[in-house]
């Protein structure tokens, strides 16, 4: 599937229940297995088949709220790009882990806003479909650098 934002995400980023730019957005990592889906809300809502269900379980990786497997960020931008209609969000930085195990298959990953206290309350913002990547002891980096055509996330109007 590809990448999307999810709905209620969203809408807390434009109403301002959730600000885009605080420490408390993080990205985790998610396997393959995962069934992505735009009308989710939270990492953990109950159910077997969550985000959290699907999180990353190697040694090298912390899962679960306030976990040290799922990375802050970084310093988030939001700008206005009138040529292309549409506000791009980037993030200057990329993200690393490191000495993740071998025995798992990275597919996606998900940027949260870990507020709350638990991940029952750890809103889910946007999914990056990525190209399945197998953990083989050593490090996985995403790109989150910002290219030149945008950000990010890329809200069109």
């Amino acid at each position: 599937m590809a990448s999307f934002l999810y709905v209620t995400g969203l809408k807390e980023v434009l109403d301002q229940t959730h600000d885009i730019t605080a420490a408390t957005n993080k990205v985790m990592l998610v396997k393959s297995g995962y069934v992505q889906d735009p009308d989710n809300d939270l990492v953990d809502a109950g159910g077997a088949d969550d985000a959290l269900d699907h999180e990353l379980t190697v040694s090298g990786y912390t899962g679960g709220h306030g976990g040290a497997g799922r990375k802050a960020w970084g310093t988030i931008t939001v700008t206005a790009n009138k040529t292309d209609n549409r506000a791009d969000v980037g993030v200057g930085a990329d993200l690393t882990w490191t000495s993740l195990a071998t025995g798992e298959t990275i597919a996606g990953a998900i940027l949260i806003n870990e507020a709350g206290g638990a991940d029952t309350s750890t809103r889910l913002l946007c999914y990056w479909d990525i190209t399945d990547t197998p953990t083989t002891g050593g490090d996985v980096t995403l790109d989150f650098t910002p290219s030149a055509s945008g950000g990010n996330i890329r809200i069109s109007v």
